[in-house]
């Protein structure tokens, strides 16, 4: 245990050496011989108590009573004066001044001793308890902290599932997380390509795409002075700032980072398999209509196949003799066999089954794949995290 801090004023060199020997061991003395230089020490030191000779021919000992009580520091020093018997007055005096305990010479060194360690021990026993109770306190705000940033960060996760493209995920983290004074940046990767976002601007700046190029790969959290990264297959979160960069304040975004990144990644993912989806339903579209097309060509030309022959085999008759009855049955044999051949039910069946097709794959893409919905779910991607 750290010894209480006194200063010893006492120009009597007896009485001194006597206060000395008996408070040297127990106490961190200083020793003062002259009045005159006490308020310059009290001033340049942080002393807790003070033992101050009040006999002193020196007419000034109230007026640094009275300093010493209006000390500047939280606690000020504890004055136990010592000094020749006085009438009533004058005692009332010297405690207004501000003095603790007044003993009067000769004293009783053994009751001097016992006083002056009791007081000790209750000053020591309240700084510890004065401790305590900062370290309560200082832990009650911490927790609150933390409960707070829980709550943040719930509500930035349950934020995601609006996000439907880079851009939106990118501008949901950043400008929910520059609500609570933390200004970031945010790197998406994809096969293909990768996008850098930064809180208010259009394009990334080259210094901060030189960064998540350096530690992207550096660790899942990677810390350097008040800044930080997170790191996920897909996805960096590069905190940049923070306007509270106290130790409380760091350690929550520390923790709620390396909780928020991952859903961030899983959102991402279902945000590139949506993005592909529409692609390919795109794609299959064009196609699907291609071939409806290709498929109404062909009707029409087996139409006109049939149309033309026929007419080419009337025209014949007129050229063949032949009776009546002949020629009606070969016209009745032609136009049934001609019939069977016109015949485009095989390629309308095809053609319903390509429009039907068609239909599904449009409604499809007004309404987005449930699955993807469900696998990026806040609540699905969260429920088994614990951020505190």
């Amino acid at each position: 245990m750290n010894k209480l801090r006194m200063l010893l004023i006492e120009e009597d060199e007896i009485s001194r050496e006597v206060l000395q020997l008996m408070l040297g061991d127990k106490f961190d003395l200083s020793v003062l011989d002259d009045m005159g230089k006490a308020k310059d020490c009290l001033y340049q030191n942080d002393f807790e108590i003070v033992v101050l000779d009040m006999s002193t021919k020196h007419s000034d000992c109230l007026a640094l009573c009275r300093s010493i009580s209006n000390h500047p520091s939280t606690h000020p020093p504890i004055v136990i004066a010592l000094g020749e018997k006085s009438d009533d007055e004058s005692i009332r005096k010297i405690f207004e001044a501000g003095v603790h305990d007044y003993f009067i010479k000769p004293y009783n060194i053994v009751l001097f001793n016992e006083s002056v360690m009791r007081l000790a021990n209750s000053m020591q026993a309240y700084t510890e308890l004065e401790q305590s109770d900062k370290a309560s306190k200082s832990a009650f705000e911490i927790a609150l902290g933390q409960s707070s940033y829980y709550g943040f960060a719930l509500e930035l996760i349950a934020n995601l599932s609006t996000s439907q493209s880079f851009e939106q995920l990118a501008d949901c983290v950043l400008q929910h997380l520059a609500t609570r004074g933390i200004c970031c940046a945010i790197q998406f990767r994809t096969s293909q390509h990768t996008y850098t976002f930064e809180e208010d601007r259009a394009e990334a700046g080259e210094r901060t795409i030189q960064v998540f190029q350096l530690l992207s790969n550096q660790g899942r959290i990677y810390r350097f002075g008040n800044r930080l990264m997170f790191n996920d297959t897909h996805v960096s979160l590069l905190v940049k700032s923070m306007d509270d960069s106290s130790q409380g304040n760091y350690d929550s975004v520390l923790d709620i980072g390396a909780k928020i990144v991952p859903p961030i990644e899983a959102k991402l993912k279902a945000v590139i398999q949506s993005q592909l989806i529409e692609e390919n339903q795109g794609a299959l579209k064009a196609m699907i209509n291609q071939l409806n097309n290709a498929l109404d060509d062909q009707i029409r030309h087996n139409k006109n196949v049939v149309e033309h022959v026929s007419k080419q085999i009337a025209a014949s008759f007129d050229l063949l003799e032949m009776t009546e009855q002949q020629e009606q049955f070969f016209v009745h044999l032609v136009e049934t066999e001609m019939q069977e051949e016109s015949d485009n039910s095989p390629i309308i069946e095809l053609q319903d089954m390509v429009n039907t097709l068609l239909q599904k794959t449009e409604s499809e893409q007004q309404d987005p794949i449930k699955e993807s919905k469900s696998v990026s779910s806040p609540t699905a991607s969260f429920s088994d995290v614990e951020l505190f």
